[in-house]
């Protein structure tokens, strides 16, 4: 029950309904009012209203926490840990690759596949 009642869930919400409220019962009726002055207290108070909003978004979507950074830098950790381990295997199989051909004379490259040089000869009956 705790998850379906924390802040994070029900704080967009609660801002969102009210922002609904506050257009349809203050902000559109203040505008449509005769009087000059209460049209530019209206502008204030969506003015208010929108940087309100901005900041709230701002501070939600743009910001991490530290549990948010905790988390990435052990995810960090872990890929840099999979990423020695993963040399590591390159580098031996690497050895595994140039291994000594006892058929081939010294120095002729190993890294290359070896080819034979000698033709056998035709046995006839």
């Amino acid at each position: 029950m705790k998850k379906l009642f924390n802040d994070k869930r029900w704080k967009p919400i609660l801002i969102l309904l009210g922002n609904i409220a506050a257009f349809s019962w203050i902000i559109f009726p203040g505008l449509t009012v005769a009087s000059t002055f209460i049209n530019m207290l209206t502008v204030l108070v969506f003015i208010a209203l929108f940087l309100f909003d901005l900041n709230y978004v701002k501070e939600t979507w743009f910001t991490i926490s530290e549990e948010e950074k905790r988390e990435a830098e052990k995810w960090k950790e872990h890929i840099m840990k999979q990423m020695e381990a993963m040399n590591e295997m390159h580098k031996q199989n690497e050895s595994l690759k140039k291994k000594a051909n006892p058929k081939q004379f010294d120095g002729v490259e190993s890294d290359k596949p070896f080819v034979k040089t000698r033709n056998k000869t035709k046995k006839t009956k």
